[in-house]
């Protein structure tokens, strides 16, 4: 009696080949996607952190920053935090993301020297 062959076949495989390659070209935009808006999850929180040491700054002082001092009240655990004459500036794993600061409340006038009060911050642009 003969024993039947274990294994599966050229064309099992094949097909099994091409099912997964399917699943891939499915699955890979929607993964360049969810980089895209993990990234733009990090530029909100920086962008939040930055203005949330804004408001800090101004509840304990009684005065608004220049961009100088809320670079100092900004506490970033790995990367580092700088001013910068338009804002200030995050880096984080080798990216510089900045926070447009604005010397009027309308956010219409940017902020041109890292001495100027700091009246207004916006968001960073999303990528």
């Amino acid at each position: 009696m003969k024993r039947p062959q274990k294994g599966f076949t050229l064309i099992e495989l094949v097909i099994v080949i091409v099912i997964i390659g399917i699943l891939a070209v499915i699955a890979f935009p929607k993964f360049i996607n969810i980089s895209t808006n993990a990234t733009n999850a990090s530029l909100d929180g920086i962008s939040a952190a930055v203005k949330s040491a804004f408001s800090l700054y101004y509840a304990k002082n009684k005065d608004y920053p220049t961009v100088t001092q809320l670079t100092n009240a900004i506490y970033v655990d790995s990367g580092s935090v700088t001013a910068q004459s338009t804002g200030v500036q995050v880096t984080v794993n080798g990216n510089n993301y900045i926070t447009p600061t604005y010397t009027d409340k309308d956010c219409t006038a940017a902020t041109n020297a890292v001495g100027d009060t700091v009246l207004c911050i916006k968001s960073i642009p999303h990528i």
